[in-house]
């Protein structure tokens, strides 16, 4: 379990995240809601380890994240993010993009990466592409088979289906409620009512 106790976040004076506790339970799916500006990205960063919170605990494991190192590690095996901007490598290929998650994984198998590179719907065709020559929906996935390649217990993910049409919507849903089947968590900012429609939780900002 994760627990986020009396967390606040501030941005030049003006509060952001106050006063904010929840908890990340193993196979949960928790869906972030609110209007724009409302802290939503903010928060999932705290929850993620990304930004550092003002004040307040952040405990992976029954261990406080306060140490860079700790931080780092906890990172590096226990968290996936999927960007909002997708955050690739434009001059690189969707393969070279996906790659790098699994060289974060020494574990990882190239029949696993095939497996991710099928569940999220990519064909040779787009692997072999230079990441600015593909739509945004196909950028997403690329992000999406990047992140499920990492090692890692929660994936977070901050809107992970703005780009996609309805049905590539229910693939992408299909596959959080199956990371969550396996015991893996899933954390999502959105404003798709379908997907926090089979939330576990929902938060409202």
């Amino acid at each position: 379990m994760i627990k986020i106790e009396n967390v606040h976040k501030s941005y030049k004076g003006k509060k952001v995240i106050e006063n904010f506790s929840t908890t990340i339970s193993k196979g949960e799916f928790i869906c972030i809601l609110g209007e724009s500006g409302s802290g939503k990205s903010t928060l999932l960063g705290l929850m993620s380890l990304m930004i550092k919170p003002d004040a307040g605990s952040i405990i992976y494991k029954e261990k406080s994240s306060r140490s860079s190192s700790e931080i780092q590690k906890i990172r590096r095996n226990t968290i996936a993010y999927l960007f909002q901007n997708f955050a690739l490598l434009d001059d690189k290929s969707a393969k070279y993009n996906i790659d790098l998650g699994a060289k974060l994984n020494p574990s990882f198998e190239k029949e696993d990466l095939r497996g991710i590179i099928e569940k999220v719907g990519l064909t040779e065709s787009i692997l072999t592409k230079k990441v600015y020559e593909l739509s945004g929906g196909e950028q997403q996935r690329i992000a999406l088979a990047r992140a499920l390649s990492k090692k890692f217990d929660v994936l977070f993910a901050d809107e992970p289906t703005g780009n996609l049409d309805h049905k590539n919507t229910r693939h992408v849903l299909k596959i959080f409620k199956d990371l969550c089947k396996s015991g893996k968590s899933v954390v999502v900012v959105t404003h798709d009512i379908e997907i926090a429609a089979f939330a576990d939780k929902l938060i409202y900002l």
